[in-house]
């Protein structure tokens, strides 16, 4: 009895969100994380510490698969230095969403860095993560993520960090 009670108990849980997910549907949302990552510049590591604000959103193509645009807001601190530094950057990417509410996503990001004088770079963002769905079109989304900076310097700049992350998301 106690199995029969589990299986139903998933099954609820799982039909309940691929509603939300379904083709034409939009969802609005944004995450905060923290990242730590490892600086490759002019030839020495460099451990920095990230916090980020990130607004998205997307349009569900196909049933669990989503186009997602965003915008974010990161401030990075380098161990040995005094100040900060903030990066604004946009975003383009995809999300998939599997049974019982995991999702998996990708994008391609451009990023203008401000330290002193304003740098422009890219990147790739790996996301995984799962989707709580508190009410019928609002879900708590924890996840980690990793992103892989692109360099176009001739003095071979890389950026990588991975980092954890807790979201919300409206689903209309």
């Amino acid at each position: 009895m106690k199995n029969v009670l589990i299986i139903i108990a998933l099954f609820v849980c799982t039909t309940g969100a691929m509603a939300q997910t379904e083709k034409g549907r939009f969802r609005v949302g944004g995450d905060v994380d923290l990242s730590f990552l490892n600086s490759d510049f002019d030839k020495r590591d460099y451990k920095v510490s990230e916090f980020n604000l990130d607004l998205n959103g997307g349009y569900f193509l196909i049933d669990d698969l989503s186009l997602d645009v965003g915008l974010f807001y990161n401030r990075e601190k380098v161990d040995g230095y005094k100040d900060a530094d903030s990066q604004l950057g946009a975003e383009i990417g995809a999300r998939y969403y599997l049974p019982f509410k995991l999702m998996f996503g990708a994008s391609f990001d451009v990023i203008v860095y401000d330290s002193g004088e304003s740098v422009t770079g890219t990147g790739f963002n790996l996301k995984a993560g799962y989707a709580w769905f508190v009410k019928d079109n609002v879900a708590i989304e924890p996840g980690v993520q990793y992103r892989i900076g692109l360099s176009d310097e001739d003095d071979g700049t890389k950026c990588n960090n991975f980092g954890v992350k807790i979201g919300l998301s409206f689903y209309f």
